[in-house]
């Protein structure tokens, strides 16, 4: 089952690129907003600003 999983991650990254960067992309956003949330509870409001910013 392993193999089939690799061989559909691997024909999914070649033939549905742009797909794949979306999700990932928004995978990576999720994170930075997670963590831009936590840092914002812990500091003051700037550190949201900043952090998008060098983020983006």
């Amino acid at each position: 089952m392993k193999l089939w999983s690799s061989l559909r991650a691997f024909w999914d990254f070649v033939f549905h690129r742009s797909r794949v960067e979306r999700e990932m992309e928004g995978e990576f956003r999720a994170h930075i907003e997670s963590r831009a949330e936590d840092l914002e509870r812990q500091s003051p409001p700037l550190t949201r600003t900043v952090f998008l910013f060098v983020a983006s």
